[in-house]
Parts: structure tokens; sequence; C-alpha cells
């Protein structure tokens, strides 16, 4: 199954600031998607756009066959807590990531 190509995979987190550093007015986020698209989610719509967005998720997560890799996101300010612990790098010594 293809995952949806709506699905965000990185965004903005400062309000109203283009990627390249300029201010855009009325705007909160740069949004890019997994299709490559890119797109400007308004203030006014930003509420909309996240509940849309952790709705994706969760149906990417159920779609997931057992042993897949865990899908991680680092906003979770916005998206809310992980709920699958990070993996190991690949490479990394084990005694290197146990303390």
């Amino acid at each position: 199954m293809d995952d949806d190509p709506g699905i965000a995979v990185a965004w903005d987190k400062v309000a109203g600031l283009g990627h390249n550093g300029e201010r855009r007015t009325g705007l909160m986020h740069e949004v890019i998607f997994l299709d490559g698209s890119t797109a400007f989610i308004t203030r006014a719509d930003w509420p909309g756009f996240v509940a849309d967005q952790k709705q994706k998720l969760e149906s990417v997560i159920a779609s997931r066959q057992p042993g897949a890799p865990a899908i991680r996101w680092s906003d979770e300010a916005t998206l809310g807590p992980n709920r699958f612990p990070p993996q190991a790098r690949i490479g990394a010594h084990a005694s290197a990531t146990t303390q």
C-alpha cells in the first residue's frame, strides 16, 4: 500500500518565517509533503491542518506490517508524543547506545 502523498514530512516551526529566513505576513508554516509539493498554511488553517495530519499518521501507523520501521516525528509539541522508541542507528555499536 502506498502512503498518502498529502502527508506532511516537514514544516517550519517558527511562525511566519520562510525557508530562506524572510518574514511572511499572515502565514504560519511552509510545509513539504511526501509527494514533494509545498504549501503555505495560514494561522487560521493551522489547527485543521494539524488535525488532518494526525489522522493521516494514524492511518499510516495502522497500515504498517509487524516489524516495519517505526514512524516517528520530531514536532511532538504539535503532533503529540511519539509512541515508538527511537531505533538504534545502523552501524552503532550496542555499547554506545546503552548506559
